[in-house]
């Protein structure tokens, strides 16, 4: 088991693994391939478990450097649990700042996340608000200084109310298929929504 703390500006967490495997290796074209594999993965404040990932799950990271200036980010989870608090959304926050200086200091970076299933809840201080299920999720982003690209797929999506009690329909969205693409090139921006 390894056990990392995170600290970024006022965000402390807890982000534990289990059975995990480290590869390093270094090519004749100095591209570089760190490689991660662990059964489980927690990710905590000092309150709540915010993203988790349990055995028998499993989950890969694989980042490549081709230079300096160049690096790809691929992450593979079969099943995914995150729990939307605060200290969710700081999380979230402080990791699209990270991405955002990379660009702004002339970097390019390509991340990729394929997740086989993943669960998504809502909630505030009070009480839960609503549940979103995700199957067969993939999610690219390519970042570079004067572009970004984002490619979103999803197999299938709903969506359930938990804000109501005592309803015996909860769920309020529904479809299979749904590809997003967003791009932008300079101060040109465009999005398109398709429905499979």
């Amino acid at each position: 088991q390894v056990m990392i703390i995170y600290q970024q500006s006022i965000t402390l967490c807890d982000i534990i693994l289990n059975q995990c495997q480290i590869s390093y290796e270094l090519n004749h074209s100095s591209t570089k391939r760190f490689a991660i594999q662990f059964d489980s993965l927690q990710i905590k404040d000092r309150k709540d478990s915010l993203i988790a990932s349990k055995s028998p799950s499993s989950i890969e990271l694989h980042i490549f450097q081709i230079d300096k200036y160049h690096k790809q980010f691929n992450i593979k989870f079969r099943k995914l649990d995150i729990k939307f608090v605060k200290s969710t959304w700081l999380v979230l926050s402080e990791i699209i700042e990270i991405v955002k200086k990379q660009k702004n200091q002339g970097h390019s970076t390509e991340i990729l996340f394929n997740i086989d299933s993943i669960s998504c809840l809502f909630q505030d201080d009070i009480s839960l608000l609503m549940n979103v299920n995700l199957q067969h999720f993939l999610f690219q982003i390519k970042t570079s200084l004067d572009s970004s690209k984002i490619n979103c797929q999803f197999g299938s999506i709903s969506l359930n109310d938990l804000s109501t009690i005592h309803q015996l329909y909860t769920q309020r969205f529904c479809t299979n298929g749904l590809h997003l693409n967003y791009m932008k090139q300079d101060n040109h921006s465009e999005i398109n929504l398709r429905m499979m």
